[in-house]
């Protein structure tokens, strides 16, 4: 075609088909221009191949490009390695090397190295380097940042400007999955900084678990989870306001990493098991308490028994009073801080007195009687504790009558 190859000097091995395509050659080599101003300003670039209407038109050192398309690689003056296959695909890469871009408008503004853009308008404009994006307006939004992916329809990463994102799909996906569970790096030479969870059951039970169809859903399946506005709450009010289970994108829409709940409610279990653990020890010595406790009062009311029976006896034989008597305390319980008992003490004792011992056999009050006769004797309980009692009545030092006290305070 007329002025192909047209200052060419030293170059070899070139092919130039078209119109001024490859006309400003000059010691280049290798390099093939197929289309009206492809190659057009290439000088010293070699094993470059062009084909479409200006491709590769602004190339003057780069070498090892491929375009193929009306204005591919437009742009490009100094830039290596670079593959561009649609419309424009990387028209705006000036020195950007090893950069793919395959679909109308790929990559069309990058000046990044090793971004791979597949789909019209893919990775559009972005200055960042080791970006992915596959799929029509995949990383549409992307300006800046390194090693983002996007695979899918208008997959965007939440940070326009962020780096080391991944998103698959847009905001109309309603299913996701695999095979298998997804397997999560968590290496410990992964990680720095790190620390008991400060987050178990005291956070776990303030979250709100609730139920919800999503407005993209149009099976209008119900899902559970957290709303991430009161979960991002709970977690700046337990401590956690830097986490990274809630994220923000450009649009201030959130999103959740269910998988960090995880830990808290590992802990919360622990905390629960710990808590059960000391309660069944409490449990097991309040029945040894118990048990401890009906044996005793088993022996006790045995012994009350014995000596009942045997006071009677010794009463008759021993006292010679027979009209001598103990009465129950009434009212038994007391109603306040005091009951009254009524006793008879024969004409012709000496001495008589009210002994009051404890459960545990414990002397508690001795409490003389001057009264002979029929008599009756107020006691004042309000120094006693509440239990079980027993009080008997001595004449000439010998037992008359043993009663039972309860005490219910």
């Amino acid at each position: 075609g007329s002025f192909s190859l047209y200052a060419n000097t030293t170059g070899i091995n070139n092919t130039a088909t078209g119109i001024a395509a490859l006309s400003s050659n000059i010691s280049g080599s290798g390099n093939t221009a197929s289309g009206t101003d492809a190659l057009r300003l290439n000088n010293y670039g070699s094993n470059n191949t062009a084909h479409g209407k200006g491709a590769l038109y602004s190339n003057t050192t780069g070498t090892l490009n491929t375009a193929t398309g009306n204005e591919a690689l437009y742009f490009n003056n100094d830039g290596n390695y670079n593959t561009a296959n649609g419309m424009n695909a990387l028209r705006s890469n000036a020195n950007g090397s090893s950069n793919t871009g395959i679909g109308i408008n790929a990559l069309y503004t990058t000046n990044g190295n090793d971004n791979t853009a597949v789909g019209r308008d893919a990775i559009y404009y972005v200055s960042g380097n080791q970006n992915t994006g596959l799929g029509r307006n995949a990383l549409i939004g992307l300006t800046t940042g390194d090693n983002n992916i996007g695979i899918g329809y208008g997959a965007q990463v939440p940070i326009s400007t962020g780096s080391n994102q991944i998103r698959i799909g847009n905001s109309a996906i309603t299913y996701a999955g695999v095979q298998i569970a997804w397997s999560l790096t968590s290496d410990k030479r992964l990680k720095s900084n790190i620390q008991k969870s400060n987050l178990g059951l005291a956070f776990i039970q303030e979250l709100n678990p609730v139920s919800y169809v999503r407005k993209n859903d149009k099976s209008n399946k119900t899902e559970y989870g957290f709303i991430a506005q009161e979960l991002e709450t709970t977690l700046n009010n337990s401590g956690a306001e830097n986490s990274g289970i809630i994220t923000k994108d450009d649009a201030g829409m959130y999103s959740v990493r269910y998988n960090d709940l995880l830990a808290p409610m590992v802990k919360s279990i622990q905390e629960l098991s710990t808590f059960n653990g000391q309660l069944k020890i409490d449990n097991k010595q309040l029945k040894a308490q118990a048990a401890d406790q009906e044996k005793r009062i088993a022996k006790l009311e045995s012994l009350l028994m014995n000596n009942s029976r045997s006071s009677a006896s010794i009463n008759q034989q021993s006292v010679g009073f027979s009209e001598a008597s103990l009465e129950q305390n009434a009212p038994n319980p007391p109603a306040g801080n005091f009951t009254k008992i009524n006793y008879n003490i024969p004409n012709g004792a000496e001495k008589a007195e009210v002994v009051i011992v404890d459960n545990a056999g414990r002397k508690i009050k001795i409490i003389s009687l001057n009264t002979f006769g029929k008599g009756v004797l107020n006691v004042d309980t309000k120094g006693l504790t509440a239990g079980t009692y027993t009080y008997t009545m001595y004449v000439d030092g010998k037992m008359v009558d043993t009663k039972k006290m309860v005490l219910a305070k």
